[in-house]
C-alpha cells in the first residue's frame, strides 16, 4: 500500500487464479472525497488477467511516479495531475527478477 500526498491510497493486489477482479486490473486507487475516512472513489487499472497479468505485492510512490511489481519486473507509471489513475502505459524499470522457488513476489522499497 502507498499513500500519495493528496490522500489517494494505492494498492497492488495479486491473484493466484486466472481471473481479473471486477472492474479492471490488479492495481487499485482509493480516494475519500467526502472526508469520511472511507473511499468513495475506487478505480482499478493496469494489466488484466486476460493480458496475462496476475498482479503483485510491491508498490511505492516516488516523486511523480507510481512503481508497481508485476510478474518478473518493476514498472513505473507517471502520475496524472487530473486523475487518480495514471493515463499512460507503464515503463519497465527492472525486469528479469526470479519467479521460481521462494521468489514469486517482489516487494520493494525506494530510498
Amino acid at each position: 500500500m502507498a499513500v500519495a500526498p493528496n490522500g489517494v491510497v494505492y494498492v497492488n493486489t495479486r491473484s493466484t487464479h486466472d481471473r481479473t477482479p471486477s472492474g479492471g486490473g490488479f492495481i487499485v486507487a482509493l480516494e475519500d472525497t467526502r472526508g469520511t475516512g472511507r473511499a468513495d472513489v475506487i478505480r482499478r487499472f493496469g494489466p488484466t488477467a486476460e493480458q496475462g497479468a496476475r498482479g503483485g505485492t510491491g508498490i511505492a510512490l516516488y516523486k511523480d511516479w507510481l512503481f508497481v511489481e508485476e510478474k518478473d519486473r518493476i514498472e513505473r507509471y507517471t502520475q496524472s495531475k487530473h486523475s487518480i489513475v495514471p493515463q499512460g502505459p507503464p515503463v519497465d524499470v527492472v525486469y528479469g527478477l526470479p519467479l521460481s522457488g521462494d521468489h514469486p513476489m517482489h516487494p520493494f522499497v525506494i530510498d
